[in-house]
């Protein structure tokens, strides 16, 4: 297995959408599972962004956005159960949206560097295909907000395609590390 630590984030975070999906259903507010567990996650990646064949540079730019992005979300979680309107606040209307994307976006470039630098075969298309459609979201995504509104409230269910680089993710780390290097 090439990264057995983006394996366990990659299954964290699918995990996470099973469960927030489960709770829907009952009726139950998914807010705090969904920002512990995709900030356990993030922490995950942080920790196995240098496992994979890239420049230096890029694996630390994955590194400290998705570590970043995992404070960010842990603080989120915890206050969905502090009862206090101005941590919230900060951590929602200070903290978040942009900074989120900007960290989101860090991540992306670590996913296509990870994508150009050492993915090969059926799981190197595949995450081609996803990572463009989340790139394009990501873009639609700041362009409402030059225009000062919201993928959040314009158009919600395109973040759903980002559990594809998840799914992408998990088939990228558990590939076994090629013992030659590639053709150049």
């Amino acid at each position: 297995m090439r990264s057995p630590l983006g394996f366990a984030a990659a299954a964290t975070m699918l995990a996470t959408v099973v469960v927030a999906l489960a709770i829907l259903v009952l009726d139950g507010d998914v807010e705090f599972i969904v920002h512990l567990g995709l900030g356990i996650g993030f922490g995950l990646i942080a920790l196995a962004a240098l496992d994979f064949r890239i420049p230096r540079w890029a694996g630390w730019l994955g590194a400290v956005s998705a570590g970043a992005f995992s404070l960010l979300l842990l603080l989120q979680a915890v206050s969905e159960l502090v009862p206090a309107e101005a941590f919230h606040r900060l951590v929602y209307d200070v903290l978040g949206q942009e900074l989120e994307s900007l960290l989101f976006d860090g991540f992306l470039l670590w996913c296509i560097a990870v994508l150009v630098g050492d993915s090969r075969g059926g799981t190197r298309r595949f995450g081609a295909v996803i990572l463009a459609i989340v790139v394009g979201v990501e873009v639609y995504s700041w362009l409402l907000l030059l225009l000062g509104r919201s993928i959040n409230t314009d158009a919600p269910a395109l973040k759903l395609f980002s559990i594809g680089v998840f799914i992408w993710l998990l088939l990228e780390s558990r590939t076994r590390r090629e013992t030659t290097p590639p053709p150049s």
